[in-house]
């Protein structure tokens, strides 16, 4: 596919996800169309509001298409519903041992922004801790939450709990 092409697939993508528009933008596109639409979600982190929206509106997609839209979709769901829960739980576990937090990021924005935080995909949670508490939340990750150290750059400090089964 061109790059004018995909700027133009990407360009609607743009105008008619957030609107409350039918689906006829999108439904005379081309399986090439359609499979350069579902790239650009997947990098874009829109896959799941793709697949809400096309429920919406009347629109044939290919079904090679629809069929990783929505195992991907339903995958990207059940990811930030964990991680969401992961976060509520680091929230309170944090917030019991009087260690102030700030929530930043996606995880703060998907249920200030979307109809449904779950359609707002998340790779991580980042969380905000004064240095005098860094100490005590590692602590809490790697002993009370089951996390482990992963790496840690001048910024930040990654914890992981569970193995990452899919690319989503």
């Amino acid at each position: 596919m061109s790059t004018e092409k995909l700027a133009a697939v990407t360009n609607t993508l743009a105008h008619w996800l957030p609107s409350n528009e039918d689906g006829t933008a999108v439904s005379h596109w081309s399986l090439l169309e359609w499979e350069a639409a579902e790239w650009v979600v997947y990098w874009q982190n829109g896959l799941p509001w793709l697949v809400e929206r096309l429920g919406e509106v009347n629109v044939e997609v290919p079904e090679s298409v629809n069929g990783r839209l929505q195992t991907i979709a339903a995958a990207s769901r059940e990811r930030t519903r964990r991680m969401l829960d992961a976060c509520n739980e680091i929230m309170v576990a944090f917030r019991q041992a009087g260690i102030e937090t700030m929530l930043l990021k996606g995880a703060v924005l998907a249920p200030l922004y979307y109809p449904n935080p779950l359609l707002r995909p998340l790779a991580d949670l980042d969380l905000l801790i004064h240095p005098k508490d860094i100490v005590a939340s590692r602590k809490i990750m790697l002993t009370q939450l089951g996390y482990r150290y992963y790496s840690r750059s001048a910024e930040d400090e990654v914890y992981l709990r569970g193995e990452r089964k899919e690319n989503i």
